[in-house]
Formats: structure tokens, C-alpha cells, sequence
């Protein structure tokens, strides 16, 4: 988000971020802006330092609110789109503009929260509206709905669904968008990842490698014609890795003649059609 602001022509003076390795790589990128390290509640007194700036910017953790999580309410992160609230009482800038996950924005169970939301905000003198959007529908080659919250003290500038009409750009599909990046290995594509291929515990066996899941994050396979999903990789132990169809068919092989489990050596398919056990470009 700083970063989209910052291009929108403001200037971020100051941040907050919990995670340590996220913290050093925004004050790499972010060398003039004030880092406040931690959780936000350690930092809420030192906010009044920043009282009437233009915009305030956050998205809370959506962990609590995800389709891709559990959807708990009782789940501590949940709680902390009310300490969004508390620092925009304590900040009071002339607008502000909150981030999260649409089913926050969309879902019934998620009413209570929401209404609890609204009324905190519209409490402290804020026009407020909500409005969900979808990140492919403004250049970007991933769909991506995201909800934003928005207010203003000035109760003439109402920002509105209808607002965003006018900067919708549909965006290219995956094989537009890094189709110049030419083939892995290549001099404009080199293959820089470090990242480590380990087998799954448990891997999920189909007769299509696409379709099973033998590895620690493994990406899921995307189609070319359309855009990315929003969480291109499943979860697991590595996070998420980025792999060629060449490391992938070496990876499984390795797996397969080590016998990824004692149960099953990879025998019984013997027999698979060409196509849905060898991956050819």
C-alpha cells in the first residue's frame, strides 16, 4: 500500500510492521520513512506525533477473516482492525483509507464486525464507504479482490463504487504478461531462486503430477490464458517456491526412485498415459 500511495504522490513519513525479516526489508526499500517495529499497540502513543496528516493507510492481519484460514472469529489477530480504529482516533487525519480480505466486506458472519467497524469510525466524524475490488480489473494479471474502507472528513468527497470506473483497466493475461521474459534459463529469465525442494511428508498421489502434491510448497499449476489466482502456491513448511517444468521433472524423479514413501514407489502407474505422467514443453 506504501507504495501505492507514494506513486499517488504522497509521501509516507511513517510505518509500522510486526515481522522482523518484513521490517528489514521495508527499511531497505523505505530509507527516509520512520519504522515503528512491533506490534501496533506497543506504538499507539507515539502516533499523536503524526496528528492531522493527510491520509492513514493500513491493512490489518485478514489471517482471522480469510477463506484461505479458518474464518475464526475468536482468532487474537481478528481483533486488530479495532487497533486500526484506536490509531485513527488518535491520529485523526483528514482522510484514511483501511485494507483487508473481501469476505471481511461480503460475508454475514462478519456482520457484527463490520457494523462494530462502521460505528467506531462514524463516531470520530468520518463520511465512510465500503467497496470491494478486484485487482485484475486495474492492470494487474492476478485476481485479487480486496475490500477498502474509506472516509473523509470533509463529507463532500464521498468515495463510491462508482469512483473507480474511470481508472478500470483490464488487465493482460499471465502468457501477455511475461511472455518477454523469454525461457527459463535464458539471459532475461535466469534461474537465480536458491530455494530448496523437499518432499512431502504426507505427499497427495494423482496420476497427473500436476494434479497431486509431492512437495513443500508447491506452486499449483496456472493457466496461461487467464490471470493468477491469489494464492499462486500451496501452503507448506518452504512457503512458496517458483519452479520450471526442468527442476520439477528432476524433482520428481528423484522422488520416485528413492520411493517417496514405503507404500508406494510409483510401480502402479506404470501403465499412465504419456501425456499425464511426462511433463514436455
Amino acid at each position: 500500500m506504501d507504495v501505492g500511495v507514494q506513486n499517488a504522490g504522497f509521501k509516507v513519513v511513517a510505518a509500522n510492521e510486526l515481522d522482523t525479516y518484513a521490517c528489514r526489508t521495508y527499511k531497505a526499500n523505505h530509507k527516509r520513512t520512520v519504522l515503528y517495529e512491533g506490534s501496533l499497540d506497543e506504538h499507539l502513543n507515539s502516533l499523536s506525533n503524526y496528528r492531522g496528516i493527510d491520509l492513514l493507510i493500513g491493512g490489518p492481519p485478514c489471517q482471522g477473516f480469510s477463506i484461505a484460514g479458518r474464518m475464526d472469529l475468536s482468532d487474537p489477530r481478528s481483533k486488530l482492525v479495532f487497533s486500526y480504529c484506536d490509531a485513527l482516533a488518535l491520529v485523526r487525519p483528514r482522510a484514511f483509507i483501511m485494507e483487508n480480505v473481501s469476505a471481511l466486506g461480503a460475508l454475514q458472519k462478519f456482520q457484527s464486525i463490520r457494523e462494530e467497524i462502521f460505528r467506531k469510525i462514524s463516531s470520530l466524524g468520518y463520511t465512510i464507504s465500503m467497496v470491494i475490488l478486484n485487482a485484475r480489473d486495474f492492470g494487474v494479471p492476478q485476481s485479487r479482490e480486496r475490500m477498502f474502507i474509506i472516509g473523509s472528513l470533509n463529507k463532500k468527497r464521498v468515495v463510491t463504487a462508482n469512483s473507480f470506473e474511470i481508472r478500470k483497466k483490464r488487465a493482460v493475461c499471465l502468457r501477455e504478461a511475461i511472455v518477454h521474459l523469454g525461457p527459463a534459463g535464458c539471459p532475461t529469465n535466469p534461474r537465480t531462486t536458491k530455494a530448496k525442494i523437499t518432499l512431502a511428508k504426507s505427499p497427495i498421489l494423482r496420476k497427473s503430477p500436476y494434479a497431486g502434491m509431492l512437495f513443500n510448497g508447491q506452486g499449483r499449476p496456472l493457466n496461461p490464458d487467464t490471470w493468477s489466482s491469489t494464492l499462486p502456491a500451496s501452503m507448506g513448511a518452504t512457503g512458496r517456491q517458483l519452479w520450471t517444468k526442468t527442476i520439477y521433472i528432476s524433482a520428481c524423479q528423484v522422488g520416485l526412485k528413492g520411493s517417496i514413501s514405503p507404500y508406494w514407489t510409483g510401480e502402479e502407474y506404470g501403465n499412465t498415459k504419456k501425456f499425464l505422467r511426462v511433463l514436455e514443453d
